[in-house]
């Protein structure tokens, strides 16, 4: 099965978000808006080594806040995303310290650049990407969150999302 670890931003506004992806977005009924730490994985690694595993990484990270204003995307995977921008160097830490432990390495997705971001769009094609990033950076977005847990979810057969850990930062 696959599984995931990531952040559940809790934004006031988050109706704006919910508002974007409920139009591009085809997993918007089933996954919150979230910032990925740990892309999508299959590994017979157990749930309670996974929680350990995480726990021990998480430790010594505080709470921190995120904003989120700019959107930008992936004009070649069709993906449209708000990018991190206050928060970013700790997503990045937290991200690089999960994928130093030795059962979790070996997922590290080389072959793209590791963007701290929330998706609200996908399997769009480039020039839709490109439009609407246009569009809707004419808006003055912006979204701030107070980080308190990193979760881990499994990924049922229909995309849905199980969250089944939630991991306090200090």
């Amino acid at each position: 099965m696959l599984r995931s670890i990531l952040i559940f931003p809790q934004f006031a506004n988050s109706s704006e978000i919910n508002l974007i992806r409920k139009r591009i977005d085809p997993l918007y009924k089933n996954i919150r808006p979230h910032v990925s730490l740990i892309f999508p994985f299959d590994s017979p690694i157990s749930d309670d080594h996974l929680i350990t595993l995480t726990q021990d990484t998480l430790k010594k990270v505080d709470r921190f806040k995120i904003e989120l204003k700019h959107l930008s995307g992936d004009l070649r995977g069709g993906y449209l995303w708000f990018e991190v921008g206050q928060g970013q160097k700790q997503i990045e830490i937290i991200h690089d310290s999960l994928y130093k432990n030795l059962e979790l390495s070996v997922f590290l997705r080389k072959d793209i650049p590791y963007i701290p971001h929330l998706t609200v769009g996908q399997q769009l094609r480039g020039a839709q990407v490109e439009k609407l990033v246009q569009q809707l950076n004419k808006k003055n977005f912006l979204f701030e969150s107070e980080i308190k847990s990193v979760s881990i979810e499994h990924i049922l057969p229909n995309n849905d999302s199980d969250e089944f850990s939630q991991l306090s930062l200090r």
